[in-house]
């Protein structure tokens, strides 16, 4: 299996909406080149994995045929600081 942390958004979604990949192992995949990159950037503030792997749980039960264009795949959102 390639690494799928190194997917496009779109090939992720495809093989997502297709079952040949889990919305859980994306989630993980993300959570662990997140924690890697983090150590040595300090990008992210608060990375809630609980809430991710939940959401990914309920997400992969859910019918092929029910499925959106970007169903499973991990965001994370980027916040400036205002400066004084």
């Amino acid at each position: 299996m390639c690494d799928l942390a190194s997917l496009s958004a779109v090939d992720a979604a495809k093989q997502t909406r297709a079952g040949a990949i889990s919305a859980a192992e994306l989630v993980e995949a993300a959570l662990e080149r997140t924690a890697a990159l983090n150590e040595r950037l300090q990008a992210f503030m608060t990375i809630d994995e609980t809430g991710a792997r939940r959401t990914a749980e309920r997400l992969d039960a859910i019918p092929a045929s029910q499925r959106g264009p970007l169903h499973g795949l991990p965001i994370a959102f980027k916040f400036a600081r205002a400066r004084p």
